[in-house]
C-alpha cells in the first residue's frame, strides 16, 4: 500500500483511480479468451466499478500503516477518468469479487508483523 501513499505525496492525489484485483483481472481475461470466437473486436474495460480518489486510497493505506496524517497539498478538483464497465459486465456476465477499499479497511488494527505475514502469504 506504500505505492498509493508515495504516488499521492508526489502528485497531490486529486485524481480518480480505477482498480482491479489481480484475481479479478485474471478471471476476466480468461473469460474473454474463452469466448473470443463469439466476440467481435470489442474493447472490454476491467475495473471493480468503484473509482476512488488517490488521496482517499493513500489516507486509508496510511491509516493501516499508522503513518497518518499525510502531508498532502490542499484539495483541488479531481481529474482523470471514471471507468464505466457495465457493458463488459453485461456482455460477459462477469462481476468482480474484490473491493480494494474494503480490503484495505479490513487491515486496520493489524500490527506491522501481522501485515507482513499477510503480504508474505500472497
Amino acid at each position: 500500500h506504500q505505492m498509493w501513499i508515495d504516488l499521492a505525496l508526489e502528485s497531490g492525489g486529486d485524481f480518480w483511480v480505477n482498480v482491479l484485483d489481480y484475481d479479478d483481472a485474471a478471471t476476466l481475461a480468461s473469460l474473454i479468451l474463452s469466448r473470443a470466437h463469439n466476440l467481435d473486436s470489442s474493447l472490454f474495460l476491467g475495473s471493480d466499478g468503484r473509482p476512488v480518489l488517490l488521496r482517499s486510497l493513500a489516507e486509508l493505506a496510511a491509516g493501516v500503516q499508522g503513518t497518518l496524517p499525510l502531508e498532502l497539498p490542499p484539495k483541488k478538483e479531481p481529474s482523470g477518468k471514471m471507468y464505466d464497465n457495465r457493458r463488459t459486465r453485461q456482455w460477459l456476465g462477469w462481476e468482480p469479487k474484490f473491493d480494494l477499499v474494503k480490503d484495505i479497511q479490513s487491515y486496520r488494527g493489524l500490527t506491522q508483523v501481522e501485515l507482513m505475514k499477510l503480504a508474505a502469504a500472497v
